[in-house]
């Protein structure tokens, strides 16, 4: 039966006959598969195809992965390959930013349920994707500058998380309760941090403490000073995937990170700044790891 606090979808489209009949396929089965379509699709399609699905699109099952579409990134976070694999280097790359802004996600659902342009503000719209995993999130993406209600609404429900995708701007304001966050999930394994971060060492500490599986940093678009690769190395010592995508890294930071990261076996460097990718004691030194990556990465100042 369908919850009467969630929204409901205007109307069912119709749809043929099939066979077998989509009714009569298993929720368990329907669920696995819609848990990886990705929320837009959970949210604008899979609800309006029969009632069947409709019902199934309701079990917590289908809202593990809550990527929320951003704003600002090109690097698709949903890709299966990103979350749940060693295949970060060949994630993918979407410059269509329509299809990921979180906007034309909200303006979509807003048509969609007919609920009212502007009815629903973006913390109501987060919390209610929140609600519908009923505590079983396992992957979270939120969109910068999250109000505090929706941060305090995530921290009480959401400790089973294992990936968690941050914007720097949501670390900057909201700060106390994102570590907050981050002590409550004990089985993080995954951190992407988008637009950099100014307090990467404090993070890193909470993690260190209380997520005894994490392996897996992305630091998008930031600058890796001394403290922080210090800050990585004897904090996570035991990190296995570093993505420092399009970031500042000073080769004498990026050494030390290879010297006192003993389980690295993939450092994803593209597009940086900071060192020569042809540098012989870097390329020496990340030979003895699985995957290196560094195209497009120069010897110059950041962003230049």
């Amino acid at each position: 039966m369908a919850n009467p606090d969630l929204p409901q979808p205007k109307k069912l489209r119709q749809t043929g006959q099939f066979q077998p009949r989509w009714e009569d396929l298993n929720v368990d089965c329907l669920a696995n598969v819609f848990g990886r379509v990705g929320i837009t699709a959970l949210l604008l399609s899979v609800p309006f195809v029969c009632k069947s699905w409709y019902r199934a699109s309701l079990d917590s099952a289908c809202w593990q992965r809550l990527i929320l579409p951003d704003v600002d990134t090109e690097i698709d976070l949903g890709n299966e390959g990103f979350w749940n694999s060693d295949n970060e280097i060949e994630a993918v790359i979407d410059r269509r930013p329509e299809i990921f802004r979180f906007d034309t996600l909200m303006s979509r659902f807003e048509q969609e349920y007919q609920t009212g342009h502007k009815c629903l503000s973006d913390t109501q719209f987060i919390t209610f994707v929140v609600k519908r995993s009923r505590g079983q999130a396992i992957f979270l993406r939120l969109p910068p500058l999250c109000q505090i209600t929706l941060l305090n609404r995530v921290a009480d429900v959401c400790h089973g998380l294992k990936g968690l995708s941050l914007h720097r701007c949501s670390l900057i304001y909201s700060s106390s309760i994102i570590l907050e966050l981050i002590g409550k999930c004990k089985h993080l394994e995954l951190l992407s941090l988008r637009g950099g971060s100014n307090n990467l060492e404090e993070l890193l500490l909470q993690i260190s403490i209380h997520c005894k599986k994490f392996c897996r940093l992305l630091v998008l678009n930031t600058v890796i000073g001394r403290e922080d690769a210090l800050a990585i190395v004897n904090l996570v010592p035991n990190i296995k995937y570093l993505s420092l995508r399009k970031s500042y890294i000073h080769r004498d930071n990026l050494i030390t990170l290879f010297r006192g990261c003993k389980e690295l076996v993939l450092l994803d460097a593209r597009d940086c700044s900071g060192f020569d990718g042809g540098d012989v004691e870097i390329l020496a030194l990340a030979s003895q790891i699985d995957k290196f990556s560094c195209e497009g990465s120069r010897n110059g100042d950041w962003n230049s």
